[in-house]
């Protein structure tokens, strides 16, 4: 007697345009024209002009910029004190 074993659980790689507009907050219309434009790399099932198109979550994240740059981020991130430390009096500001 065989038992079915659930197979392990795999990350997909790939998402549908509809999953992408989930997951990013973006229409699947904006995703088209990210697409079309060619700031968000897709790719086919097939080579037919009317297949689904898929994508990768990575690159729909490397869309998006920090509202802060880059430099000045990490330079308020090293000032930045620990949420419990209260100054000593005689710390300054």
């Amino acid at each position: 007697m065989t038992t079915n074993k659930p197979s392990p659980t795999v990350a997909r790689k790939y998402y549908s345009l509809k999953d992408g507009a989930s997951y990013s907050g973006f229409s699947v219309y904006t995703l088209r024209e990210l697409i079309n434009s060619g700031e968000l790399p897709a790719y086919r099932l097939s080579g037919r002009a009317g297949a689904e198109m898929r994508i990768k979550l990575s690159d729909l994240d490397a869309l998006l910029e920090p509202v802060i740059p880059p430099a000045i981020y990490a330079e308020r991130a090293a000032r930045q004190r620990h949420p419990l430390h209260r100054p000593l009096p005689l710390d300054g500001p």
